[in-house]
Order: C-alpha cells, then sequence, then structure tokens
C-alpha cells in the first residue's frame, strides 16, 4: 500500500514538473522571431517531450497529444503536422526495423556474434576483444539496430564468469559493451538517425543529404578511438587487479552455445543473402542515385517471396510501433520549428557566440551545445530538431555546416547520466554494474570523447577539406 502511495506521488511530481515547463514559453515576450504560433508549438512540444522523458505515457499517446495540439492551437497546420507519415524518412525506419526483425529470427546474427567471441578469445583480454569486435559486426549488419543483441553477449560473458556487479571485470565488460554498442553508432550506418538529420537539416540547406559513405569517411577515426578507449579500460584492468580470472570458463559458455546452433540452417542461408542484396543496393548507391530506403523496401519484398519465406505476419506485429510513432512525431518536430521560425530564433542567440569563437573552436562550441541539450533532449529528439538551426546559424557564421552537423551526430554520444540516452538505461538493466560506476562510465567516455574532437577529429576534417 505504501509503494503504492509513493509511486501515485511520483507519478504526480512528474505530470506537474511537466506542465510547469511546458507553460513557461507563454510567459516569454513576443517579437517577430518569437510568434505566437511558435511559442504554442514549443508549450506542446516541451509537454510531449517531458511525458516521454518520464515516461509517464507510451510514445503512440504522447505523439498523439502532442500533433493534435500543435493543430488545435493553431501552431501549424494539420498537413503539416503529420507530414513526416508521407515522407521516405519513416518508411526507411520500418522497413530497417522489419529487416532487422527479419535477420534475428534466421538466427545468423547470433551465429555471427558467437563465432567472433570464440575466435578472439581464451584469456580474458581476448574475450574483451572478442566482445569489442563482436559489437563492431553486428552493429555494422544490423544498421546500428541491434545494440541490445551486443548487450546480451556482454551479459552472457558476465553470467559464464560469473561476476558481481562491484568486479573489475564487470566494469571493463559494461564499458566494452557501451563503447562497440552505442558509440560505434555514430560512424556505421543508422537509416533512423540519418534519416532525421537529413530532414532537419534540408529544412535549411536545399537538398542536404550525409549519405552512409559520407557519414563513415567524416568518422573514420572514431572506430580507432574506440579501440583506444577499450585498450585503456584493460590497460587499467591490469594495473589494478591482483587476481587472474579464469576466461577459459567463459570462453567454454561460448563454444557450448555456437555448438548448439549446428549447421547452418538453410533461413540463415537465405538471411546472409538478403543481406548480401543490401550491401550491393547501399554500396552502389554513388551509382544509381537511389535512396537508401530502396535497398531496404527491396529486401523486405524479397524476404517474402514465395520459396523465400522468411517474413510473414508476425514480422509487422512485432515492429515497436510506439516508437515508430515517436520517430514520425521527431521528424514533424524538426520540420514544423524550422517553418516557425526556431532555427531563426536559435541562430540569433547562437552567431555572435560561435562566431566569435571562430572556425576551429566554433565546433567546440557546437559539441557543447549539443551536449547541455543533451540533459533535455533524446538522441531523437537531438537528430531531429537541432540540424536545421546549427545548419541556419552556420551559414550566418560563414562556416561549413556538414562539420557542425557532424560534430552533433557525435556529440549525441556526450552524456553524463544514463536517463540522458535510453540505450545506457537498457545497459544498466542488464545489471552488470551499479548506477554510480555507470555514470563514472558515461562521465569518463563524454570527457573522452569531447577531447578527441577536438584534438582528432578537427584536424581530420581540415586534412580531408570538410573545413
Amino acid at each position: 500500500m505504501s509503494v503504492q502511495v509513493k509511486n501515485n506521488k511520483g507519478l504526480i511530481v512528474k505530470w506537474l514538473i511537466s506542465i510547469i515547463i511546458s507553460i513557461i514559453p507563454l510567459f516569454l515576450p513576443l517579437s517577430d522571431v518569437y510568434t505566437v504560433q511558435l511559442q504554442r508549438f514549443l508549450v506542446f512540444t516541451i509537454f510531449g517531450i517531458f511525458l516521454l522523458a518520464f515516461e509517464i505515457l507510451n510514445g503512440f499517446a504522447v505523439i498523439l497529444i502532442m500533433s493534435t495540439g500543435w493543430v488545435l492551437s493553431g501552431a501549424t497546420t494539420f498537413e503539416m503536422a503529420f507530414s513526416a507519415w508521407t515522407s521516405t524518412n519513416l518508411l526507411t525506419a520500418i522497413t530497417a526495423m522489419v529487416l532487422i526483425g527479419i535477420l534475428e529470427k534466421t538466427g545468423i546474427l547470433n551465429r555471427l556474434g558467437l563465432w567472433c567471441i570464440i575466435k578472439t578469445g581464451g584469456t580474458f583480454k581476448g574475450l574483451i576483444w572478442g566482445l569489442f569486435f563482436t559489437g563492431l559486426v553486428i552493429m555494422f549488419v544490423g544498421f546500428v539496430l541491434t545494440m541490445v543483441l551486443v548487450f546480451a553477449f556482454a551479459y552472457a560473458l558476465y553470467s559464464s564468469l560469473e561476476l558481481k556487479p562491484g568486479d573489475k571485470e564487470s566494469l571493463v565488460i559494461t564499458w566494452t559493451a557501451a563503447i562497440a554498442g552505442i558509440l560505434l553508432g555514430v560512424f556505421l550506418y543508422c537509416p533512423i538517425t540519418i534519416t532525421l538529420v537529413n530532414a532537419s537539416a534540408g529544412m535549411v540547406i536545399e537538398g542536404f543529404n550525409l549519405t552512409w559513405y559520407q557519414l563513415m569517411y567524416y568518422t573514420l577515426p572514431i572506430p580507432f578511438f574506440a579501440m583506444f578507449l577499450v585498450w585503456l579500460a584493460l590497460k587499467w584492468y591490469e594495473k589494478t587487479s591482483t587476481n587472474t580470472i579464469n576466461a577459459v570458463k567463459g570462453k567454454e559458455y561460448f563454444v557450448n552455445e555456437y555448438a548448439g546452433l549446428g549447421k547452418m540452417k538453410s533461413e540463415e542461408k537465405k538471411g546472409v543473402v538478403v543481406l548480401v542484396i543490401l550491401a550491393i543496393c547501399l554500396f552502389s548507391q554513388p551509382l544509381h542515385g537511389l535512396d537508401a530506403v530502396y535497398g531496404f523496401l527491396f529486401t523486405v519484398i524479397i524476404c517474402y517471396l514465395p520459396g523465400v519465406n522468411l517474413a510473414d505476419n508476425s514480422s509487422i506485429r512485432n515492429i515497436p510501433w510506439d516508437n515508430m510513432f515517436v520517430i514520425g512525431g521527431f521528424l514533424g518536430i524538426g520540420s514544423i520549428a524550422t517553418q516557425l521560425g526556431l532555427s531563426t530564433a536559435i541562430t540569433n542567440a547562437c552567431v555572435p557566440f560561435i562566431a566569435g569563437l571562430g572556425h576551429y573552436w566554433g565546433i567546440l562550441g557546437t559539441a557543447v551545445f549539443a551536449a547541455l541539450v543533451n540533459f533535455v533532449l533524446s538522441p531523437f529528439a537531438m537528430t531531429a530538431v537541432l540540424p536545421g538551426p546549427i545548419a541556419q546559424y552556420c551559414l550566418a557564421a560563414g562556416f561549413e555546416p556538414m562539420a557542425h552537423i557532424v560534430t552533433l551526430y557525435i556529440a549525441k554520444e556526450i552524456v553524463f547520466f544514463p536517463y540522458e540516452y535510453p540505450a545506457y538505461l537498457i545497459l544498466f538493466a542488464f545489471g552488470m554494474v551499479k548506477m554510480g560506476d555507470m555514470i563514472k562510465i558515461c562521465t569518463i567516455k563524454s570527457l573522452l570523447l569531447l577531447i578527441a574532437i577536438m584534438v582528432i577529429m578537427v584536424p581530420y576534417w581540415y586534412l580531408i577539406g570538410l573545413m
């Protein structure tokens, strides 16, 4: 009874915070830039973001409240509020989720991950590198949408070694899972976040399109930086650990799991063929010029064809549709915010400061700006809302917008508390570390990433002519 009362009080507090913060725009003075339409748009948008952040309602309900509020308050039209539902961006996200669900069902991703860990295992150090490269492969094949599978492999290693949350090995495993399953997402192509970036920046720069190969080229140092972070964790472990853990037992677990899979099944072979077809579609994009959505469309259709039969009705039912609605809503946020002049408002506020920093240190300004926004916006919200304003203030300041937009894309990983990024909450939920340790992992990684942006990424961008 007391627990229920406590939970009810907590829910009431969350509702009050959401309402109080969302009505703050009503008390700001109107101007030629800050119009009544922008004011009402901000009220319902902030309200929706806090409802999602506090998990008061599910995503489907929140997006309906937010979008309907925009229309009924006169902030925008019905067509504009729901324009994302007719875009290729949302279709890319949906078809990608369907395809990843199909591939996971075939078992090919699990087989691939087990194989990677076995080939590099033997010692604890070998198992950690195996976990890292498994994450790299799984994330690459799964378009960053398979991070939970990486976390599952990390937990399997944690369990097989019979560790406890306070063990140093647990910290190293969790650190590696965060690097491989989350940080590498700024280098590898993710159809959801990239479409959000393109949609937002495209409202300011006509024809803006950050492709998968451009992203990998612009962020090429990131995987090497990620490897350095894993090496750093292992060095810390070697210097501070006095006991040698029996890693053979951990490797035996994965060997047995792999042996239990047996020979590769026909479904797995078909899954490999589908992946090859998708790779051909994406890798040949510079030649045919078609949007990435067609690659996902073609491969999903192939999965439904007679003789292939990899997909069925469950492939659609198993999609987290509430998340798809959230993505659609965030796509709408970016386009409406630009239409109502939010980009102009942010530009007017940021240009004097960012321009004063100069071309080199302006990147730091964008990174810090993104890190601060991270406290209140999720990565989906950031990539949907900020690329447009950032592109606009870069154009006003005379900077190359692409470098700053890529900086934003990297800086969404600069988080200090797990609540800022749902992926870290999911990783924490596996119970391998305590919350205090999770905060330390987030903080140390974020500070090192901020340094890497200025010391590694900016010189690299100058070298390739991006700046």
